[in-house]
């Protein structure tokens, strides 16, 4: 049954199913928006291969500072998953598919969970990389 069919249901059983497809339907073109992860992967990726093969500017910089150049690496990973990301999201948001959308819902929990639990060391341990303020290619 698509969206918008009439179906003979009794009573409340049709008030059920006319708000779960209208919840399903604004919770799609919610999630369709969300395809900022799609292009935002596309910016990592873009910017991680720039620096890799730019032969002047900052490739000089990441060759001199190993932790660098693993970032780099860390920042094309990032970028390809946040892509992989986006894209399921836009597929689940368009197919409508329960499976799809609550797999991204569950990922983009996980990456938030993993975002605070960062943001917590780096209180907790904010001596310990004081030294990225002094460091001169930063």
């Amino acid at each position: 049954m698509q969206w918008g069919e009439e179906k003979i249901i009794a009573g409340d059983t049709k008030l059920l199913y006319l708000l779960n497809c209208r919840f399903l339907f604004c919770l799609s073109n919610v999630l369709f928006a969300f395809c900022r992860y799609q292009l935002g992967g596309s910016f990592l990726l873009g910017v991680g291969v720039w620096v890799l093969v730019d032969p002047t500017g900052f490739r000089e910089i990441v060759a001199t500072n190993p932790l660098l150049f693993t970032g780099v690496y860390i920042i094309l990973g990032m970028g390809g998953m946040l892509f992989l990301l986006g894209f399921l999201g836009c597929c689940g948001a368009i197919r409508e598919n329960k499976c799809l959308l609550l797999f991204f819902f569950m990922l983009i929990l996980l990456i938030f969970l993993a975002e605070l639990a960062a943001a917590i060391l780096a209180f907790i341990f904010r001596e310990h990389v004081s030294f990225l303020k002094s460091s001169p290619h930063l």
